[in-house]
């Protein structure tokens, strides 16, 4: 007889194939096969991208029941300018169309500048998030500018 594995409940899920080729954009969402219940959050880009050179805003996101805190990650190429300065701001809404700030992360000032933020988790959330990015300096372009959106 073959000897028993030793640790036949044990999966190593991140090598699994099968569950691999279910993946998307390199995000794995793991269903009831998944015994430990982990559950990798979906990426949305909410600014697809971009050259900036002016104040620009994200599409809306509208969020469903149940969605986690948003975390957001602005990233850019390269900058030109003097003293430019990108300032991304959460912004959220109840109604889609009264915004309020949310969060507000640190101004980008560099080439392959990112930043990676969130409101504080004893905040309300609004049903409708964008992201609102503020330019500063002179002349500042900001290329390849992208925002996506995780919801944890």
């Amino acid at each position: 007889t073959a000897p028993a594995e030793a640790n036949p409940t044990k999966r190593d899920f991140f090598s699994n194939d099968e569950l691999k080729s279910e993946a998307t954009d390199g995000i794995l969402n793991f269903d009831e096969r998944n015994p430990f219940g982990i559950t990798m959050a979906d990426l949305t880009t909410i600014l697809t991208s971009q050259t900036i050179s002016s104040n620009t805003s994200s599409v809306v996101f509208d969020r469903k029941h149940g969605d986690r805190d948003p975390l957001i990650s602005v990233s850019v190429g390269t900058v030109t300018g003097t003293n430019p300065t990108l300032t991304p701001t959460l912004m959220h809404s109840l109604d889609g169309s009264t915004w309020d700030t949310l969060a507000t992360a640190s101004a980008i000032t560099a080439t392959a500048g990112k930043v990676i933020f969130g409101p504080a988790r004893t905040l309300s959330i609004g049903r409708f998030l964008r992201l609102d990015l503020v330019v500063g300096g002179t002349t500042p372009v900001f290329n390849t500018t992208e925002v996506k959106l995780q919801l944890n």
